[in-house]
């Protein structure tokens, strides 16, 4: 059917003079609105990216606890969607402890992360004093016995003690720079060892020290985090408790016409 532009325009403004129902049976028509639509959920549902909660979900299973308790009036539907908001942030707070013990499990301990990081030093610093101490040997054999290897290996060794030494040829004869060589890595192995002594020490004070609980979940779960989870979820079920002995009482109550105005 046509609709004139005159008339369209005539039926949006008597719409908005629309003030809803004003009866009693209109209103507590218009308050099962509540029920249908889940007006609760558009704020127990959590609409962040990445929070995976969805309408559908929160209106299935409204509609699964509607179709057991069977609600008969306006309060009971109250009390219905109010049990069906307390399993929804049930299911959440259950997510979210799950969540919080895999990301606690998959952190590493820091009392095991302090003795692998020891143990990685403690193992440097030997290769390190090892290292000069077979430079020093290599320096100890005369010129004209070394073989190949060993004065390629003596070289490298040079160049590299030369770049960081500002000492190069040809102001510096191999000589000049094994004998300067020889006199830093003696003076640097005594400062080494006691190095790696402290590293050591260190190492068997944090091994000492180190719990020795073999159940990860004990040793890397906060306590605090599962506490407050716990309470929460006690609060909901306390909730939902009350919810259903209401609804209980309700049922059982005798029932009474309200009189008519």
């Amino acid at each position: 059917m046509y609709v004139s532009k005159r008339k369209q325009l005539a039926n949006a403004k008597n719409a908005r003079k629309s003030t809803g129902p004003r009866t009693r049976k209109g209103k507590a028509r218009s308050a099962r609105n509540a029920l249908r639509h889940g007006l609760l959920a558009k704020s127990v549902l959590l609409h962040a990216q990445g929070a995976g909660e969805q309408q559908k979900d929160f209106d299935a299973l409204l509609a699964d606890l509607v179709a057991d308790l069977a609600p008969r009036n306006m309060i009971e539907e109250a009390l219905v969607e109010r049990i069906a908001t307390c399993y929804w942030r049930l299911r959440r707070a259950q997510r979210f402890e799950s969540r919080a013990i895999d990301i606690a499990l998959e952190t590493r301990d820091p009392c095991k992360a302090n003795i692998d990081d020891l143990r990685d030093r403690c193992e440097e610093q030997q290769d390190r004093i090892e290292d000069d101490l077979r430079l020093l040997k290599l320096l100890e054999i005369p010129l004209e016995n070394r073989s190949h290897a060993q004065r390629t290996e003596i070289e490298a060794a040079l160049k590299h003690y030369a770049r960081f030494c500002a000492l190069a040829p040809p102001r510096n004869t191999q000589a000049d720079l094994e004998a300067y060589v020889r006199r830093l890595l003696s003076e640097s192995l005594a400062t080494s060892k006691a190095l790696a002594d402290r590293l050591h020490g260190n190492l068997r004070t944090a091994e000492l020290q180190a719990p020795t609980a073999s159940d990860p979940y004990a040793t890397h779960v906060a306590p605090d985090v599962l506490l407050k989870i716990v309470r929460y979820e006690s609060m909901l079920d306390r909730q939902i408790h009350r919810a259903m002995t209401e609804l209980r009482r309700l049922r059982n109550a005798p029932s009474q016409k309200v009189p008519e105005e």
